[in-house]
């Protein structure tokens, strides 16, 4: 098995030691806690990125969900991430997550939707999932009424539990069609280390259950405060629910150092069985939350960001000039009213890129090396 790099594995002995010391001193952990070690770690470690020309903090129309929307090129029409941020379904937010959303719309060349969805325990299972449903059939509408233009293409992207509501979201046909005809169209799905299993069956749970950031212990203690009424956490994970006809062709990215990793290897394999395009990236040297200890493993998430834009870039056909300008002339006289959302960002660091192995697997089922 691959070492960690130095600087992820030096880091990690001491927030080992760190959490070994609150325990043994009796501190519990709270939802609070775990809140504010999230933020904390990304505030440390995530590298800023290049400034992004708009940014703006607004709610999805005819919805109370909060979003953050950022536009890298706004005279451009481009293609939009719905983003779903990780946290066990009770951490993370649009603000933690904000130098890993603008990396990611930097690089892909996508304007990101990231979306506030609310939290457990206060918001048990299913309301943030709902939030997330109700974010995607108001896109069109919440972005047709900024001032700025896009282009009707969709890609659901999340991280950890982000992957999970991401993938719910993926596996139901009739909200999938339902956005079709409000002229946006789902086309790619992208899981980030992702949870899909609440039951927590796959090996790497107990492989990797200790000492690699994300434990499986806090994993069960994340859905025991999301399932609060019973629920059939097997029903409700993705991993085992049916995949429908109209399911968007999907990246995987999993590491070798976190206790979800063969959920993500379990999915991508059912979908190559049900002749769903898939590709799976492996860092085979990397934890849970890698992209948020950016400073740590630099390469590693510069490669990974590079991946998943080279994944969404299109394919065979340019984006029609006429189409930009005709919806930049429709939504001009909005761009005149609607100057507010401005945001300031932090210069970026410059980031070495890795060469690291991965692996495709193809909709025909095989597996290639890269």
């Amino acid at each position: 098995m691959p070492a960690l790099p130095l600087a992820l594995q030096t880091w990690l002995a001491q927030f080992n030691l760190t959490v070994a010391q609150s325990l043994a001193m009796g501190v519990v952990p709270t939802p609070a806690l775990a809140r504010l070690g999230l933020q904390t770690i990304t505030q440390q470690f995530a590298m800023p990125s290049p400034s992004i020309d708009t940014v703006i903090d607004t709610l999805l129309l005819h919805t109370s969900v909060p979003c953050r929307i950022y536009h890298p090129e706004p005279q451009r029409a481009l293609p939009v991430i719905l983003f779903f941020h990780g946290g066990g379904h009770m951490c993370g937010s649009s603000q933690v997550y904000d130098p890993i959303c603008q990396r990611i719309a930097t690089t892909s060349q996508h304007i990101v939707v990231s979306v506030d969805y609310r939290l457990a325990p206060e918001h048990p299972y299913p309301l943030g999932l709902n939030d997330c449903m109700a974010s995607l059939t108001a896109l069109h509408d919440t972005l047709t009424a900024q001032p700025f233009a896009f282009l009707p293409s969709v890609t659901l992207m999340g991280d950890s539990a982000g992957g999970a509501l991401a993938t719910t979201l993926a596996q139901q046909s009739h909200l999938l069609n339902n956005v079709a005809q409000r002229g946006m169209t789902v086309e790619h799905l992208v899981l980030i280390y992702p949870s899909l299993d609440y039951t927590l069956s796959s090996p790497s749970i107990t492989q990797l259950q200790q000492g690699y950031l994300l434990e499986s212990s806090k994993v069960l203690w994340y859905f025991d405060h999301y399932f609060q009424r019973g629920e059939d956490r097997q029903q409700a994970s993705p991993l085992f629910r049916p995949l429908n006809a109209n399911h968007p062709s999907t990246m995987i990215i999993t590491a070798g150092f976190d206790p979800l990793r063969d959920e993500g290897r379990r999915y991508a394999d059912r979908l190559t069985q049900h002749h769903i395009a898939c590709e799976h990236l492996h860092m085979e040297d990397m934890i849970h939350a890698y992209l948020n200890l950016d400073a740590l493993a630099p390469d590693a998430c510069e490669h990974t960001y590079q991946a998943i834009a080279a994944y969404l870039a299109p394919k065979g056909h340019e984006i029609e000039p006429e189409a930009e300008q005709a919806q930049a002339q429709a939504q001009a006289m909005k761009a005149e009213r609607d100057t507010e959302g401005k945001a300031e960002v932090k210069p970026q660091k410059g980031i070495n890129k890795g060469a690291i192995n991965r692996h495709v697997i193809n909709k025909n089922g095989n597996k290639a090396n890269v």
